[in-house]
């Protein structure tokens, strides 16, 4: 047992404040710490008035602020018995300042109470720097961001006019050598505008601005569309594009941008540093303790809760380009990192923040990325992994509503390219459909022997025998079982094919759409028309991008009178977009716009002529877009007799997820700058379809 002696002499040199206090406050016995702490001088005769004084003294030396806090938390431990801790600000003579310490109050039996008190301060004032030094370092993030996205509107404002105008221009007749330099104009301004995307997305998530929008969505859909951006790119440089999607994976939750955003800058990475050959897209679902395993090896801190229906998916991005070498695989996924290759670099300049970005959002998305192999002059494969929430619900109707004509039909596929027949299989399994993949002409001739099919999808170009040799042999065989089989040619982009071929009833080019490839099967089965089926979408690609829906919706439903009477107000205050905007709008056939240079001037208008749609640029001198918006608003919720027209915002000031943003004040669609014709076409057709639908 420790003596009575050492126990005191233990107390008095610690090194924390220690003192009791019995039902009336009145103090039991302090510690020598506590006493240095609350008087400059005393002595030991003074001991006991000290003792009488000490819980009032103590008060006295609290900072003003904590004070009454503190006498509350007195009180409190007397009523309800409970050990309170807080940290205040006392008045250290010797010190001659107020420095922070932790006091804790605990009850002992027989109603006494200790005081334990600690000095924190060089804890606490580190604590309070590094607060502030944080707030200093949002801010410079947030003026920093708030630079990036004013000098972003003021670039993007010429820039506007020079792709505007180049859009014109390629209309227009030129010679050989003007043709390209306009090419060369087009695709300058458009890697501008991609540098100038990339240092805006990356100045977001170093700030931390970046949301995730997470809802239901289709990867299939999600891949199909990154792919009609990609295609172009593919069939300039004359490469083969094959994508394969696990029949496993369908529906998730996720964010259908950030992942197209990631899935377009690997497949673009790949697209641009590969000269000849194929690049392949493949995601393949894998088991949870896979998933974990590559988390351990390539991911960092995973927080993501397991729910009930998560899906674990793996995603690879393989090309047969230059590759890349030991010293800058050390480089990859770092911001502002290029390859040093002397050889590509001018070839392949960029920013250097794509795969930095890339990273950012597939980590936000709990996943991790790395690159999974690559070799000098062979090419080179990128994987990432998610782990997603199945969405279940639309996944069962779409199990429960196989069209019957397609379920149980034998489908021949020939096809000499291992990832297409893995990909073609895996579409046909999904519809209830029985697939026989071969992998060349002659193996699958022999089958249509001996085995009835009822459609076939053929690969326009193989080796030894291509598709339409193979169409031909099939209708010679003396075997009657397969002569009638419908045959759909599958054709690279930029293959030349026979679309009046006597052999085949459709075609789809390739990279083709699922859907396109289900209606294409079911249309072939309901009927027994031999007239051949053109894929729309595809053909629009190959007609250098034209987009004439709204001409063609028009003609169809013979409303060409509609375009005289749109009234279309344009709200803008650069003459050059202007120009560019009218000029689009005249394309298409709309010929009664009014031009204003502010919201002030847009919104007096509004009240003297009626307008059908109103383009409404967000940065204006006078009165801005956004306080436009809220007078036009307010201005229609009183004249009710009259009909609000359709508002659409352009802007050039991209710091957040601006579609959403812009909707969510009351826009009805909206457009960023650069205004390219694709984009503002395609909000005119939006609000055609909402006049004829009403």
């Amino acid at each position: 047992m420790i003596e009575p002696e050492l126990l005191k002499i233990l107390f008095n040199n610690l090194p924390i404040g220690l003192s009791f206090f019995d039902a009336n406050k009145r103090c039991i016995c302090a510690n020598q710490c506590t006493i240095k702490m609350l008087y400059k001088n005393y002595n030991d005769n003074e001991i006991y008035e000290i003792y009488d004084n000490l819980y009032n003294d103590y008060l006295s030396i609290i900072h003003n602020e904590d004070k009454e806090e503190e006498v509350k938390n007195f009180l409190k431990i007397q009523s309800d018995g409970k050990e309170v801790t807080s940290n205040i600000r006392l008045y250290i003579h010797d010190k001659a300042e107020y420095r922070w310490f932790s006091s804790k109050k605990t009850v002992f039996k027989n109603h006494m109470y200790l005081l334990m008190l600690e000095d924190i301060h060089d804890n606490r004032t580190m604590e309070i720097q590094l607060r502030q030094e944080t707030i200093k370092a949002e801010e410079a993030c947030d003026h920093k961001s708030i630079f990036l996205a004013n000098m972003s509107h003021e670039i993007r404002t010429p820039l506007n006019g020079i792709i505007g105008m180049l859009t014109l221009l390629e209309d227009t007749e030129l010679n050989d050598n003007q043709n390209d330099y306009l090419s060369m104009i087009k695709e300058c301004s458009f890697n501008l505008m991609t540098i100038i995307n990339d240092i805006l997305d990356f100045s977001k998530l170093e700030a931390g601005r970046i949301t995730l929008d997470i809802k239901p969505m289709s990867i299939q859909e999600c891949v199909e569309s990154t792919n009609d951006i990609i295609i172009t790119k593919i069939c300039e440089k004359s490469l083969e594009y094959l994508y394969n999607i696990d029949p496993l994976i369908n529906y998730i939750k996720g964010d259908t941008h950030r992942i197209k955003q990631v899935l377009l800058n690997l497949l673009t990475n790949g697209i641009k540093f590969t000269d000849s050959g194929t690049v392949i897209l493949n995601i393949n679902y894998i088991s949870e303790n896979e998933y974990n395993k590559l988390f351990e090896l390539y991911g960092t801190i995973n927080k993501y809760k397991i729910k009930k229906d998560m899906m674990f998916l793996r995603f690879d991005i393989e090309d047969t380009g230059c590759g890349i070498d030991d010293i800058d695989k050390e480089k990859l996924f770092k911001s502002f990192s290029q390859i040093d290759n002397k050889i590509t670099y001018k070839i392949y300049q960029g920013t250097g923040l794509g795969l930095a970005i890339s990273k950012e959002l597939i980590e936000l998305m709990n996943g991790c990325i790395w690159l999974d192999w690559s070799e000098i002059g062979k090419g080179s494969r990128f994987s990432f992994i998610l782990k997603v929430e199945s969405y279940n619900e639309v996944n069962e109707i779409l199990e429960n509503n196989n069209d019957s004509i397609l379920k149980d039909k034998n489908v021949l596929i020939v096809d000499d390219n291992l990832y297409n027949r893995i990909s073609l299989t895996g579409m046909i399994k999904k519809w209830g459909m029985r697939p026989y993949a071969f992998s060349n002409s002659e193996e699958a001739l022999y089958f249509t022997k001996i085995m009835q099919f009822d459609i076939g999808l053929i690969d326009y170009c193989m080796p030894k025998i291509d598709g339409p040799t193979f169409a031909s042999k099939l209708r010679e065989q003396k075997e009657y079982n397969n002569k009638k089989m419908p045959l759909v040619a599958l054709s690279s982009l930029g293959e030349k094919i026979s679309k009046t071929s006597k052999h085949f009833k459709s075609y789809l080019i390739k990279p083709f759409k699922e859907s396109h490839l289900k209606k294409t099967c079911i249309q072939l089965l309901e009927t027994n028309s031999f007239n051949v089926i053109k894929n729309e979408t595809q053909t629009k690609i190959i007609e250098n991008n034209s987009y004439q829906n709204i001409d063609n919706y028009i003609r169809q439903n013979n409303l060409d009178k509609l375009k005289d009477d749109i009234r279309i107000l344009l709200a803008e205050d650069v003459y050059i977009n202007q120009r560019v905007i009218t000029s689009f709008l005249n394309k298409m056939g709309f010929n009664n716009i009014q031009i204003v240079e502010n919201g002030q001037q847009c919104f007096d208008l509004i009240k003297e002529q009626d307008f059908d749609i109103i383009l409404l640029d967000i940065r204006m001198p006078i009165m801005n877009g956004e306080k436009a918006l809220k007078l036009i608003k307010n201005y229609y919720n009183i004249e009710t007799s009259k009909k609000i027209p359709y508002i659409i915002a352009i802007t050039a000031y991209c710091l957040s997820d601006d579609k959403e943003k812009y909707i969510s004040l009351g826009f009805d669609d909206y457009i960023p700058k650069p205004v390219s014709y694709m984009d503002l076409n395609k909000c005119i057709d939006n609000f055609i379809k909402i006049l004829l639908r009403d």
